[in-house]
């Protein structure tokens, strides 16, 4: 049986190739904190759509479809799932919602992994989630998986060298995360959706490790476009894996080139958003100049809700010190007209 040492395996993959992914990534990591923390509530639009992309994705990754329509109405609410592709996809919505969440609760072990199988067929009338594989059926491809009754014994091998590595000094969770998936997707631990499995388990461990681009970017979407790759580094990496011979640098530069392609797709909104970027003196001033020629204080408060009395009162100031309006009336009865140029 495989024997899991994710520590001491790990510093072999400290490559010339492996070490400039995780350069870049680190890089693009400090910067997608300097984002979070200046536009953190402005990200907030993106999350939404970029958790019903991973959803729709990763589903249809696994042969499981609905329409868009459909799709929208079930994240949001407004409809129940009618058949079980529906209930599988709204379960999947609800775990990933919940790990973007609450990823720093969600400890990587067996015992939570199996509570969110649970939780992605909580809504299933026909199928039971939350439990390992209970016989070996033919699997297809080269790759021959662990069989059922060893297959809770590995995960908690598996974990347990997980967790373990990460409380040792000198490990990098780049390299780890990867080498943990690998693993996962060779015990195979699921009869259904093993493989949706690996990519929330991916996110989750991204997220607790600071990688939080998940939130705002599908990595799924990406995953898919890479699908040939996954396949090719996935059996190039498992060959003698059984044997403990296996060499995960196939399947370890996959998802790097993965994260670093999100990173890159990440800091291209992030650029436009910051170069698209205007203060609440400029979005009123904008407004002024796009509407009629008379506008009052009040029309300004109701077109923009979230910015205070004060801040308007102190623009609309400046833009009449500047001769681009004049105040006329007095008042309630106050309001501003352009000046002609």
């Amino acid at each position: 049986m495989h024997r899991f040492n994710l520590y001491e395996e790990h510093k072999q993959y400290f490559t010339p190739k492996i070490m400039g992914l995780t350069a870049k990534i680190y890089q693009y990591k400090g910067r997608q904190d300097l984002f979070v923390q200046m536009m953190g509530n402005e990200l907030e639009c993106f999350e939404k759509p970029a958790k019903i992309k991973s959803t729709l994705i990763s589903n249809r990754m696994s042969g499981i479809t609905t329409t868009d329509t459909r799709l929208n109405a079930l994240v949001n609410g407004e409809t129940e799932p009618k058949n079980l592709s529906e209930e599988e996809i709204t379960g999947y919505y609800r775990v990933l919602s919940s790990i973007l969440q609450n990823h720093d609760y969600i400890p990587c072990k067996p015992y939570y992994i199996l509570q969110l199988h649970r939780d992605l067929y909580s809504l299933c009338r026909t199928k039971d989630g939350g439990q390992y594989k209970v016989f070996d059926r033919t699997h297809k491809g080269p790759f021959l998986p662990v069989k059922a009754n060893d297959t809770e014994r590995a995960m908690d091998d598996l974990f347990d060298s997980y967790v373990s590595a990460f409380e040792t000094e000198g490990t990098d969770p780049l390299i780890l995360i990867p080498m943990m998936l690998m693993d996962f997707l060779c015990i195979h631990p699921f009869t259904d959706a093993t493989y949706r499995m690996s990519r929330l388990i991916a996110i989750l461990a991204c997220c607790k490790h600071g990688f939080i681009l998940g939130k705002y970017i599908s990595l799924e979407q990406i995953m898919e476009g890479h699908w040939k790759e996954f396949n090719e580094a996935f059996l190039d990496s498992s060959e003698g894996w059984h044997e403990n011979g296996s060499n995960y640098e196939p399947f370890i530069c996959w998802f790097l080139s993965v994260l670093l392609e999100a990173y890159e797709a990440f800091e291209k909104r992030m650029e436009h958003l910051w170069h698209n970027r205007k203060t609440k003196p400029q979005l009123i001033e904008e407004y002024i100049l796009s509407t009629g020629e008379k506008n009052t204080k009040k029309e300004i408060l109701e077109y923009f809700p979230d910015i205070g009395e004060i801040t308007v009162e102190r623009t609309l100031h400046s833009l009449c010190k500047k001769g681009m309006i004049k105040k006329q009336g007095a008042s309630r009865a106050t309001f501003y007209v352009r000046c002609k140029k």
